[in-house]
């Protein structure tokens, strides 16, 4: 009897262990080893699985062009359909970013290259979906093959993704006022077009060419043969030295400590010393200061002396919002403004204001209250406008250094390479 016993507890086992075998092969996990969902389907029988995938990495390069980063950060994306194959998320997250990604299954890291993996369903059945980020170094340096693997259902896919001709503008440019410019990859044979938004500040002559007409800002498109679009801000400025007096304030706030008491010392600064040291040393001006450095009274009181005074008018819905904000006596971090613009028509859909007059290296003085300039506490200088991107389609940026504006600040803006 024991015989028979230890016999069917044996078969039991034969039985029962491959069937949980089987189980947990259909199941997904994630990096944390945390059971995201389950497949269904013959996964082995998937056949159309690429063993080589070309990629030309065309768009907006997120470089900071002031700060001279090296690093250009791309992103593109692999969709491989498992058609037969059904899967079930265990994730009852519903939220915008969970539904255009799907759930994250695995992620791998190289020195010049990441990628994601995620899986989906769409009505023929589950997709992986993979993201892959690169970075190219020194505008010159570009991982040619990434390795992609991963595990689903017992089975590894393989394949190399190749990257091929990179092509890419930085995210803003400087054009000196009556000057021309042409970007690298307007050079490139698959350019097709290249068009300025604000012509009244920059044009394009028939090759390409962009010329610096007003000082200002432009919304640069330029088209590629297969449809797709690289956006950059061309940022037309009254004078070269203001690169170098920006590229100055960048590394003063970056290396200095701040400090009132003590920013009339070599190390150290605050927002009005902070001006005219950059300024003095990279342009010769003084704001009337040789021997120190002023405060934000001094320094208004002299640009409205010597310098030309820029328009920086807010529309009508913005400033009722501000009077809505003082009444509330709320104030907002959020002090810059963005033009959201309309992938496909390039119209700009935002409500808020386009200051395209405003050139780099412009001076803004902060009010505290609304419509009184002698109550300025605080003065920074506009950095350019520069590109970014969203659900929406292309975003045009204001950068000033530093910023310190609420809603219910007014700006006070002047130009002081700019005679009055």
């Amino acid at each position: 009897m024991r015989k028979y016993l230890i016999t069917l507890i044996a078969l039991l086992t034969f039985i029962i262990i491959p069937s949980i075998t089987a189980k947990a092969d259909s199941v997904v996990y994630n990096d944390n080893n945390e059971a995201i969902g389950e497949l269904s389907g013959d996964i082995n029988a998937v056949s159309d699985v690429p063993k080589e995938v070309h990629r030309s990495p065309v768009q907006t390069a997120t470089a900071d062009y002031v700060e001279g980063i090296e690093m250009l950060d791309f992103e593109t994306q692999y969709e491989i359909p498992l058609n037969g194959i059904i899967y079930k998320s265990y994730n009852n997250n519903t939220t915008e970013e969970n539904a255009e990604s799907g759930d994250f299954c695995h992620f791998e890291g190289y020195k010049q290259a990441e990628y994601s993996v995620y899986l989906d369903n769409d009505e023929n059945g589950c997709i992986v979906r993979i993201k892959v980020k690169i970075s190219i170094i020194s505008d010159k340096k570009l991982m040619k093959t990434l390795p992609i693997s991963f595990e689903l259902g017992g089975r590894t896919f393989s394949f190399d993704m190749q990257f091929d001709n990179p092509l890419y503008a930085y995210s803003s440019y400087y054009l000196v006022k009556g000057k021309k410019l042409k970007l690298p990859c307007v050079s490139d044979g698959r350019v097709t077009k290249v068009i300025s938004h604000q012509k009244k500040y920059v044009t394009v002559k028939k090759d390409g060419t962009l010329y610096g007409k007003n000082n200002g800002c432009s919304l640069i498109e330029i088209q590629i043969d297969d449809g797709r679009k690289i956006y950059t801000a061309v940022n037309v400025i009254p004078n070269k030295k203001i690169v170098n007096v920006l590229k100055r304030q960048v590394y003063i706030m970056r290396h200095w400590k701040y400090n009132q008491n003590k920013r009339q010392k070599k190390g150290y600064y605050d927002c009005s010393a902070l001006v005219e040291r950059s300024y003095k040393e990279k342009m010769g001006l003084t704001f009337g200061n040789k021997n120190s450095y002023g405060w934000t009274g001094s320094e208004i009181d002299w640009c409205k002396k010597h310098c030309k005074k820029i328009k920086y008018a807010h529309s009508k819905a913005y400033k009722k919002m501000q009077k809505q904000q003082l009444k509330k006596n709320k104030n907002s971090s959020n002090g810059v403004t963005v033009i959201t613009y309309d992938e496909k028509t390039m119209k700009a859909i935002a409500s808020d204001p386009v200051h395209y007059n405003l050139a780099a290296g412009d001076i803004g003085f902060v009010s505290d209250r609304l419509g009184k300039i002698e109550d300025t506490s605080h003065v920074q200088t506009f950095q350019g406008f520069y590109v970014r991107f969203g659900r929406d389609g292309c975003y045009l940026y204001e950068s000033w250094i530093f910023d310190k504006r609420s809603v219910i600040d007014n700006l006070y803006v002047y130009r002081p390479c700019s005679k009055k």
